[in-house]
């Protein structure tokens, strides 16, 4: 069974598998009062799961380890996917197995300069320390939005964007999830 668009929660120490997911993916379940079965398309089972004394269903599988791929790629390419850290911070990571499936090739130890980054330095202006301009005096005088978005790998739900509007006077924030951009104007 393969499910897409999941959430990885590496620190939760057990899976949880949407059974909504499960219907989306085509598959379907069935619960009795001690065990639950999973059904393929074509109504076959290919799964018969039995409860635990605390009420979860627990499937025992073998080693996961052979579904999953090793990517080669550069260093500049997990530099980009990693959200444009260092180099050398992602070279770190890989090494010490906190970044997995991943393997670097070419890894001459040369600094490669990447467009992108450049380009934010070059055109980053300066963060004050303090606020120059008065705060707006009442709540609604001057509200401040952000809009950000698409994200790579879509949020719950398939969003992909976020809005956000912060009132001045209080810093009082809403924020919002939205699957289009064109939503945003809607949510004020």
């Amino acid at each position: 069974m393969l499910l897409r668009d999941v959430l990885y929660a590496l620190s939760m120490g057990l899976t949880i598998v949407s059974i909504s997911h499960i219907a989306a993916a085509g598959y379907a379940a069935l619960f009795q009062s001690n065990f639950c079965c999973i059904f393929d398309p074509k109504d076959c089972r290919i799964a018969h799961i039995h409860v635990t004394p605390n009420g979860l269903y627990h499937v025992e599988h073998g080693e996961v380890a052979s579904s999953v791929s090793v990517t080669t790629i550069t260093v500049e390419d997990l530099h980009r996917r990693m959200g444009h850290i260092l180099h050398d911070a992602a070279q770190k990571l890989v090494k010490q197995g906190l970044v997995t499936g991943v393997v670097l090739e070419g890894d001459d130890g040369r600094m490669h300069t990447c467009e992108s980054c450049e380009y934010a330095k070059a055109t980053r202006k300066r963060v004050r320390k303090e606020r120059e301009e008065p705060c707006a005096e009442s709540f609604g005088n001057e509200i401040h939005s952000n809009l950000w978005g698409p994200a790579h790998t879509k949020m719950i739900h398939k969003k992909q964007y976020y809005v956000s509007f912060s009132d001045d006077a209080t810093r009082y924030t809403c924020l919002s999830l939205l699957q289009h951009k064109d939503e945003a104007f809607d949510t004020y």
